[in-house]
């Protein structure tokens, strides 16, 4: 090979390599915005009350896949709006699983909790995730109790955002994108999200909430300036009434096609099933729907009023009120 080709295939290579390095040099920012990097990270079986008394104000606090029996997991450092505490999982397709109380003190400000399995089973039978901090987000989270049956009325409450004494009033929560679901089981106290005591803007947004004890979103008794928010209010009202409605709307169409059938000529009968699988895709295009975004599920109640209650009745006790010292 002559040197001039030999200096041409060199430039080629420079120009390529060259290329490469400055593509990534672009693509490495963008990717650590949308996945900030884990200042501490901890494996099942070692202190997870020790791990998150350590984090500090701008830390990043990555759980390994697996299960942490926490028991009693108690946040009390705060972070700052400028340098929030994060408590997530190292990966998100993998989430940790934290079981037993998980309390947010009034202490712990600024916390965003995300992408992590929340059991709240515990033997005190309190509410789980118990939030009397400030400024705390919840994001991708899926929150249960598996239907936990207690001694007293309440301890199947997943959220409980506040208290009226003195532990303190849940300021600026936001839940986002999570799961709460099998909350406690039915005796007019047991709620996915129970808002007793809340100020400034209480944000709960694209939530699946759903088979829960009692009501899905309880507001009592000092709910102040709370946004339950659709992303696409719209297409959730249309597979509310779908859904409330489909027994009588399915006995309907099916009687009214059965004589349309019997009336119409052999060739067009084919037509009747076609109308039925598209109304049956549409039922399963609203289940996705709900099931990716949410529905504030409105229990099933006794007596004249039943289903059509947000509040509950006077003798519900606050749910914070019997938090651990």
């Amino acid at each position: 090979m002559s040197g001039s080709r030999l200096r041409a295939v060199a430039i080629v290579v420079a120009s390529l390599l060259a290329a490469g390095l400055a593509a990534q040099a672009h693509a490495a920012p963008f990717h650590e915005q949308r996945s900030p990097s884990c200042t501490v990270v901890m494996g099942p079986g070692g202190g997870l009350q020790r791990f998150v008394d350590r984090l500090r104000p701008g830390s990043v606090g990555c759980l390994a896949p697996g299960k942490y029996a926490a028991r009693r997991l108690v946040l009390r450092v705060s972070g700052t709006a400028a340098a929030r505490i994060t408590l997530t999982s190292l990966d998100p397709s993998r989430p940790a699983e934290i079981g037993g109380l998980l309390w947010l003190m009034d202490s712990a400000n600024n916390w965003t909790i995300s992408h992590l399995r929340l059991d709240g089973r515990n033997s005190r039978n309190l509410p789980s995730p118990q939030v009397n901090g400030d400024a705390s987000v919840w994001l991708d989270d899926d929150v249960t109790n598996y239907r936990e049956a207690g001694p007293t009325a309440g301890g199947g409450i997943c959220f409980s955002l506040g208290s009226t004494d003195r532990y303190g009033y849940a300021v600026n929560t936001t839940i986002v994108r999570s799961r709460i679901h099998d909350c406690g089981v039915s005796d007019n106290a047991n709620h996915g999200i129970y808002v007793a005591a809340t100020t400034g803007s209480t944000i709960i947004r694209n939530n699946w909430i759903f088979r829960n004890g009692d009501r899905g979103i309880q507001l009592y008794p000092d709910a102040r300036h709370v946004l339950i928010e659709q992303r696409d209010r719209r297409q959730w009202l249309r597979c509310h009434l779908l859904r409330s409605r489909i027994a009588n709307l399915e006995r309907h169409h099916r009687d009214q096609e059965h004589h349309q059938q019997l009336a119409q000529p052999l060739e067009r009968r084919e037509l009747v099933p076609r109308r039925d699988s598209s109304r049956k895709r549409q039922s399963r295009r609203c289940q996705l729907s709900l099931g990716e975004w949410s529905e504030s599920r409105v229990p099933r109640e006794r007596g004249p009023r039943a289903g059509g209650r947000l509040h509950g009745r006077g003798h519900e006790r606050d749910p914070g009120a019997a938090l651990p010292s």
